[in-house]
C-alpha cells in the first residue's frame, strides 16, 4: 500500500517493489479491492492500481512517518 500512496502501479510494477510472487499480491490486490482499499483502472493490457481514498494515503503516510 505504501508504494500505492507514490502513484497508481501495475501488478508486474508492484511485484518489482515488492518480495511477493505475481499470484500472491494479485490475490492480496484483489481482497483490498474488495474492501474498498484499493480502486482499479483497465488501460489497454494492464490495470493500473491506486488508493480508493485520500484518507488512506494520509494514514499510511502518517505510519510510515512514526514506523519508518
Amino acid at each position: 500500500m505504501g508504494h500505492l500512496c507514490h502513484g497508481e502501479k501495475t501488478v508486474s510494477e508492484l511485484v518489482a517493489l515488492c518480495e511477493l510472487s505475481q499470484s500472491q499480491l494479485s490475490q492480496f490486490l484483489n481482497r483490498m479491492k474488495l474492501e474498498g482499499l484499493v480502486s482499479c483502472q483497465r488501460r489497454g493490457r494492464f490495470q493500473y492500481y491506486s488508493p480508493a481514498d485520500p484518507k488512506i494515503v494520509k494514514l499510511i503516510q502518517a505510519v510510515q512517518a512514526i514506523f519508518c
